[in-house]
C-alpha cells in the first residue's frame, strides 16, 4: 500500500479506496488501521504486529531539502500480513496482561470521551478543507475542462479550465443542471434531448460515455470538443458523473487544410484528379443499385501549351484561374 502523510491511500490493494478522498468519500488508511497509523507516522520505518496482522513500513520523503513540512512531505510504503496462528498467539498474551489494566483504561477512556468528541468534530472540517484544496489544486492545473455532477445531474464542481472554455462564473454553474447549461440544443437549432446527452447516459447505465460533441458558451455560440462521461460508483451504486473536455476547434480546422489538400487543387481549388475518381466510382455505383444513367463531360484548352512555351507557366497559371472561376459560375457546386 502507499499512503501519503495523513494516512490516506494513495494506492491500496482495494481499487476503490484508493485516492478515494479526491471523490469527497472518507474512506482512510488512518481510519482504518487508526493505531497502526499511531505507530507507523510516529516510528517512520520498522516494523510490528498486533491483533490486526504484521506491518512492514518505510518512509519516503518527497524532497528531502523540505524539512518544514513533514507530513505533507512524506509516503509510505506500508505492507500488511494477516495471521490467524500469530493473532491468536497475541490474544491469548495481551489477554493477561490487559486484565490488571483494564480498570485503567476504562477511566482513561471515559476522561477522554468529551475531549476527543470536540476534536473529531475539528478534525473532519480540517480534513475535509485539505482534501478540498488537493482536489481543487489537481483539477484547476488540468488543460482540459472538467465538470462533476451529482445523481440529479447537477453541477457539483467545475475546474477553471471548463470555466474558461465556456465563459461562465463558478457561482453561475453550481447547483445548475449541466445539460441545460451547456447542451441543450444542436448547432442547427434543433432541440437536443437530455436522454441523448452523453453525463446523463453514463448517470444512467453507470458506463463510459465518449465522442465528439458540440458545447453552448455563454454566449451563445457552439464549439467543438473531445469529450468522456465516467461514473462516479461508490457502495449505493452510481452516485454521479464526471466530464472532461478539451476544445479540438484546432483539431477540424487542421482536418480540413489536410482534406483540401489531399482533395482540391492548390491553385484552382477545384475538386483534383484523386476526388474524381471517388466522385465517379461513387456514381457508378448509384447506376447500378438504382438502375440510374449518369455522363462524363470533359473538355480542353486548345493550344494549352504553346500558352506556356509562348508567354510562360506564370500566364498559363493565369489562364487556368480564371476558367476555373467561370466553371463555377456556370455549373452546380
Amino acid at each position: 500500500m502507499l499512503i501519503d502523510g495523513e494516512g490516506y491511500w494513495l494506492h491500496s490493494k482495494n481499487k476503490e479506496k484508493s485516492w478515494a478522498f479526491m471523490f469527497g468519500r472518507e474512506d482512510s488508511f488512518h481510519k482504518e488501521f487508526k493505531t497502526e497509523w499511531e505507530n507507523i507516522s510516529s516510528l517512520k520505518n520498522g516494523q510490528f504486529i498486533n491483533e490486526t496482522g504484521l506491518f512492514t513500513f518505510k518512509n519516503i520523503l518527497i524532497n528531502p531539502a523540505d524539512s518544514q513540512n513533514a507530513v505533507k512531505n512524506s509516503l509510505y510504503a506500508v505492507s500488511y500480513y494477516p495471521d490467524d496462528d500469530i493473532n491468536s498467539l497475541l490474544f491469548n498474551a495481551r489477554y493477561k496482561i490487559w486484565g490488571s489494566v483494564v480498570f485503567l483504561l476504562l477511566i482513561g477512556l471515559l476522561g477522554s470521551i468529551l475531549l476527543a468528541r470536540a476534536t473529531v468534530a475539528n478534525e473532519k472540517s480540517r480534513r475535509e478543507n485539505e482534501v478540498n484544496k488537493i482536489r481543487n489544486l489537481l483539477l484547476n492545473s488540468m488543460r482540459e475542462g472538467v465538470i462533476g455532477v451529482d445523481q440529479s445531474g447537477l453541477c457539483t464542481f467545475i475546474n477553471t479550465a471548463a470555466l474558461n472554455y465556456l465563459g461562465y462564473t463558478e457561482k453561475e454553474c453550481l447547483k445548475t443542471n449541466l445539460h441545460n447549461l451547456v447542451h441543450f440544443k444542436h448547432p442547427d437549432g434543433s432541440n437536443y434531448p437530455e436522454s441523448e446527452c452523453p453525463t446523463t447516459k453514463t448517470l444512467l447505465d453507470g458506463h463510459i460515455h465518449q465522442g465528439e460533441d458540440c458545447l453552448i458558451k455563454k454566449d451563445g455560440t457552439f464549439f467543438p470538443v473531445e469529450m468522456v462521461g465516467n461514473p462516479v460508483v461508490d457502495h449505493n451504486g452510481v452516485s454521479g458523473a464526471v466530464l472532461s473536455f478539451r476544445d479540438i476547434s484546432d483539431k477540424i480546422e487542421a482536418d480540413k487544410q489536410i482534406n483540401l489538400l489531399k482533395n482540391f487543387d492548390k491553385l484552382t481549388s477545384l475538386p483534383n484528379r484523386k476526388l474524381l475518381n471517388e466522385q465517379i466510382e461513387k456514381k457508378l455505383e448509384e447506376i447500378k443499385t438504382q438502375g440510374q444513367s449518369a455522363a462524363l463531360i470533359s473538355f480542353d484548352i486548345d493550344r494549352f501549351a504553346n500558352i506556356n512555351e509562348t508567354i510562360g507557366h506564370n500566364s498559363g497559371n493565369v489562364l487556368l484561374v480564371s476558367l476555373s472561376e467561370r466553371v463555377k459560375e456556370i455549373i452546380r457546386d
